[in-house]
Parts: structure tokens; C-alpha cells; sequence
């Protein structure tokens, strides 16, 4: 009887999949790069140059994805193209109804692929990894279609969206803060640097302004991303717990106990994304270390002691707390940056003021 034998395994199986993660981490690396540049609305010419990019790289991410036998993968890649067609619609509008979902699709992405190139044996976590990439597809398709179901209205422009800031006043007025906060022996988040960061990545080559609605603009998303990383750190959070809990019972069955642990990797990978966007370096290291352990558990059955889960569960549900100590830290220097932007600018910019889904280009 002749056997079936898959012409991609052992040592060239996994040499395959090493080159996919590391091309397919340049491709995310690029994408985020070119949807950073986006942000500030560039001129027609670059921004068709900065869309063809992200095409192009979602595009070869699809191709090879499926080369590798991850086709889950390669469906999420391709999920997100139509998301971004529709940002290029009109040349001068990035529309937060579908960039949210974009960078939603990209995050877990980079999730997945990030899971892969760690892995110390590849081969056996490429089912999992499929079976995290399903759920988050459905994740995304649920998002994508709630975007769908608000068609976008026409938005009158206020007069202080057409409102433009010297840039070098904004760094100017941010400067002082960034200094103060170096020389302080209290917790700092250092959002000064990533708000001047962010105002550099918006602003055109040419230009020496940026419009008071893009500054609004960075600062509600930056703090929503504080808001969304609490979210999720308490809901995963708990639900890893609850895992490490249950695979302690010694009536586990085998079967279930790698069921379990495929569940916390789930929920770990999913963190990822909300844990960078606001650099919680502490939580991301713990977060890596939980992995690994969690991986020794399922792939190479290694048994913990008990002493050291006990460790890992008791550290475990601190990362609450210290998730809201992240943003409450944040809160004082947000408050801290508003007022000197309100300063700056005056009732142009007003942080309670609703920012649209649209974000016009300012006439030059």
C-alpha cells in the first residue's frame, strides 16, 4: 500500500516556515510603517505610493501563507485588502470606520506571526496557530460588518478644523514636560515622546503646520488605546487564570488539559496588540515568559512545579492592577499634555470636542 508522505517536513519543514515568519514580520513592519505615514494625510502622490505598499505586502503575505499551509492566515491577510480599497476611495480621507478594523486585522497578524517565529519547533504550533487565526478572523468580520451597517455621512467642516499649529510651537510647549518628567523618581509613561512622535509621523514633508483636528485626532486615539488595553487586560486576564486554575485538579484528562493550555495561549496572543500600543514593557515581559512556559507545558510535557505555578497564578492576577496603575499614570500626563495643547491653541483645541470619522486634509 503506498503511504502518503507530505513532500515539506522534518528539518526542511521547519526551515520553510522559519524564512515565512521572518518575511512575513518585515511585511507587517512595513505595512504599520506605511499606515503611520497615512496618519498625516499625505499628498495624493505619496499616499497612492504608501497604499500600493501595504497591497503589495498583504498581498505577498496571502501568497506565501498559503505556500506554508496556513490558510487561515492568508484569508486574514486577505480580509484586510478590501478594508484598505476603501480607505483609498477618496485620496484626502482616512476613515476611522475602516482603518479601526484594519489595524485590528494587522494586530493579529502580527500576533500569530510573532507566535510562529518564536516557537522553538514550528511544526507543532501550526495547528493552533490556525486555530487562533479562524477566531480572530470571525473578530474581525463581526467589526468589519458593524462599520458597514453606518454608512458614512458628510461632515461639514468646522472652522477649527481648518486651524493649523506651528508644529515647532507644539514642541516647544512639549519639551518642558518631557524634561520634567525625566528627572522625576515617580512612574511616567513618557506619553510626551510618543505624542511628539506621533505629530512628526503626521505632519508632511513640506509643510511646518498640522491642523488642530489632527492633533485632537492623535490624542483620542492614544487614549482610547488605554481604554481598549484595560478592557482586555482585565477580561483575558481572567480568563487565563481561570485556566491555570482548572489544569491543577489532577481529574484533567489529557485531552482536556492540552485543551486548556491552547485556550490561555489563545488569550495571551490576543493581549499582544492592546500591550504594545500602549508599551507596557513590565506586562509584555510577563506576558512572554507565561508563553513559554505555557508552550514547554503543551509541546514538550514538561510539568511545572507546583510551587512555580502557584508563583505564575499569584503574579497572574496582579497584571489587573497593574494594568490600571499603567493607565491612571497615563491619565495625570494625558491631563498634563491637554492643558498645555489647550494653552497652546485655545478653543481650538478643546479634547472634549467630538473628532469625526473623517479627518480632512487642511488647505496649504
Amino acid at each position: 500500500m503506498d503511504v502518503h508522505v507530505n513532500p515539506i517536513e522534518g528539518e526542511f519543514q521547519e526551515e520553510v516556515l522559519r524564512v515565512f515568519a521572518l518575511e512575513a514580520l518585515e511585511w507587517i513592519r512595513e505595512i504599520k510603517v506605511a499606515l503611520l505615514d497615512l496618519e498625516g494625510i499625505p499628498e495624493a502622490a505619496r499616499a497612492h505610493i504608501l497604499y500600493e505598499s501595504i497591497r503589495r505586502n498583504l498581498t505577498n503575505l496571502k501568497g506565501s501563507a498559503a505556500t506554508v499551509d496556513l490558510p487561515s492566515m492568508g484569508n486574514l491577510a486577505f480580509m484586510l485588502v478590501p478594508l484598505l480599497q476603501h480607505m483609498q476611495k477618496d485620496r484626502g480621507v482616512a476613515t476611522w470606520d475602516y482603518s479601526g478594523p484594519l489595524q485590528q486585522g494587522l494586530g493579529a497578524l502580527s500576533s500569530v506571526i510573532h507566535l510562529l517565529a518564536m516557537a522553538e519547533t514550528k511544526g507543532l504550533v501550526v495547528g493552533d496557530l490556525e486555530s487562533i487565526t479562524r477566531g480572530q478572523a470571525d473578530a474581525l468580520q463581526n467589526a468589519v460588518t458593524k462599520a458597514r451597517s453606518t454608512p458614512p455621512s458628510a461632515v461639514e467642516r468646522p472652522e477649527s478644523d481648518r486651524y493649523l499649529v506651528e508644529t515647532a510651537k507644539i514642541i516647544a510647549a512639549l519639551l518642558p514636560l518631557k524634561r520634567t518628567r525625566s528627572f522625576t523618581s515617580a512612574p511616567i509613561r513618557k506619553l510626551a515622546e510618543l505624542v511628539l512622535r506621533r505629530v512628526h509621523a503626521a505632519q508632511e514633508i513640506e509643510s511646518s503646520t498640522l491642523p488642530a483636528v489632527a492633533l485632537r485626532h492623535i490624542m483620542r486615539e492614544l487614549q482610547d488605546a488605554d481604554e481598549r488595553f484595560l478592557d482586555e487586560m482585565r477580561q483575558r486576564g481572567a480568563a487565563i487564570q481561570k485556566v491555570l486554575e482548572e489544569i491543577k485538579t489532577d481529574s484533567i484528562s489529557p485531552t482536556d488539559y492540552q485543551s486548556r493550555i491552547r485556550t490561555a495561549l489563545r488569550e495571551v496572543a490576543f493581549l499582544y496588540p492592546f500591550i504594545a500600543a500602549v508599551d507596557a514593557t513590565e506586562i509584555l515581559e510577563f506576558l512572554h515568559g507565561l508563553e513559554t512556559v505555557l508552550i514547554n507545558m503543551l509541546y514538550k510535557q514538561i510539568t511545572v512545579p507546583t510551587q512555580h505555578m502557584e508563583a505564575v497564578g499569584t503574579r497572574l492576577a496582579t497584571l489587573g492592577v497593574m494594568a490600571q496603575e499603567w493607565v491612571d499614570v497615563g491619565r495625570k500626563e494625558w491631563a498634563d499634555i491637554e492643558k498645555i495643547f489647550t494653552e497652546l491653541m485655545g478653543d481650538y483645541f478643546n479634547p472634549q470636542a467630538p473628532v469625526s470619522s473623517t479627518i480632512y486634509r487642511a488647505s496649504r
